[in-house]
């Protein structure tokens, strides 16, 4: 017989879930598992918006000033 109750499998209960980080832009936690990015001793989120604001990168298209 299968088993498909999640908590009779011992997957972790996502409400009781404790945050190990919390990105230093955008202020979300980051949970076991997840991935992060440090820069220069901040931990940020995984994600390529985040860490273009993190070191000041602006984007510009090439024509539009």
């Amino acid at each position: 017989m299968i088993k498909i109750d999640r908590f009779e499998q011992g997957l972790k209960d996502s409400q009781t879930t404790i945050s190990l980080f919390t990105c230093d832009v955008t202020g979300w936690e980051i949970y076991d598992g997840q991935t992060y990015l440090e820069v220069e001793g901040k931990v940020i989120q995984d994600s390529f918006i985040t860490l273009m604001e993190a070191v000041g990168a602006v984007r510009k298209t090439a024509g539009e000033e």
